[in-house]
């Protein structure tokens, strides 16, 4: 190292990237373990906490912490736009040439980036597989269903136990920035940008400050719209289903003509009714489907801002 060059100076920038709602209380002692393990690998940290509009009042102690410490920056959305919208903000924000991705509630260990920083020399994207009963089985019977779905409708393969918590070098954050639909999901965008590739498996921890955002009607919501609007597959699944319906329904009258000229008794009404009812209900599935695909094609042509940032604070340098 040269004379009168610091080793901050000559340090390359490591970006994590924190969406923030509702764990207030961990942001302090995260802050002070993501920065102890990134001088640990030989990095400058940079933590770019994204305000998503918390209900807890997130935004004081983040800006109490980027006014205090040099390597935080804090921004704030002007609305709760969600997850993955925060996320993207951060991305759009963060400066590193690796960027980290985890969560706010601690169950992220920060003492595992060095190994990933490890990883990222050879792989362009390292993913966290959680382990550890870090949730009740039935959510994580859920977690798997929902995860083999989108993999019919992807035709890929997705591992239930990857979540957010990821490491990423700078090409794939700024191909992530290029992705311009408005329902994204941040795992799945990065699966489909593919580069090199790799996982590291991590004990996740239980949940100590604060309490999940996701609520059961969130995760159902979430899980409805990453089954049916990443693609167009579950789209081609309601023609195939509404086809198949109608050739049975076909079938079933043919029967029913054959037995009327062999004289044979025709069968009842409940029969009848509950073909009739049976097609409708199908035709009014498939209408439905077909309007939320175009919903979500008015949300899109709408060209909206996935989000918008209300401040911006950091220390002076």
């Amino acid at each position: 190292m040269a004379p009168g060059v610091s080793k901050i100076a000559s340090s390359p920038l490591l970006s994590v990237v924190v969406p923030v709602y509702g764990c207030v209380d961990s942001l302090p002692e995260l802050v002070q373990r993501v920065v102890s393990a990134v001088v640990e690998a030989d990095w400058v940290a940079e933590v770019v906490l994204v305000d998503d509009c918390s209900p807890d009042n997130s935004w004081s102690t983040i800006e109490s912490l980027a006014s205090s410490r040099s390597e935080v920056v804090g921004v704030r959305l002007s609305r709760n736009f969600g997850q993955h919208a925060a996320i993207t903000a951060g991305l759009a924000t963060c400066k590193g040439q690796k960027v980290v991705v985890m969560d706010c509630d601690l169950q992220d260990p920060p003492e595992l980036i060095p190994e990933m920083l490890g990883l990222a020399v050879e792989y362009d994207v390292v993913l966290g597989r959680r382990q550890g009963n870090y949730q009740s089985r039935p959510r994580l019977l859920l977690a798997k269903i929902y995860t083999r779905l989108v993999s019919i409708m992807e035709g890929a393969q997705f591992d239930p136990a990857i979540g957010t918590f990821s490491l990423i070098d700078r090409k794939v954050v700024d191909a992530f920035l290029t992705l311009g639909e408005q329902d994204r999901h941040f795992s799945f965008a990065i699966l489909w940008l593919g580069f090199k590739q790799t996982t590291i498996d991590f004990q996740r921890q239980p949940r100590r400050l604060g309490t999940t955002s996701y609520t059961f009607r969130r995760r159902l919501g979430h899980a409805v719209h990453g089954i049916m609007f990443q693609n167009t597959r579950f789209l081609s699944l309601v023609v195939f289903t509404g086809f198949t319906t109608a050739t049975l329904g076909g079938v079933f009258g043919f029967y029913t003509i054959v037995r009327r000229f062999t004289a044979s008794a025709l069968p009842g009404w409940t029969s009848t009714v509950s073909l009739i009812l049976f097609v409708f209900g199908t035709l009014v599935t498939v209408q439905g489907v077909i309007g939320l695909y175009i919903g979500r094609i008015f949300q899109e042509v709408k060209g909206r801002p996935l989000y918008i940032i209300d401040q911006v604070r950091q220390a002076p340098k």
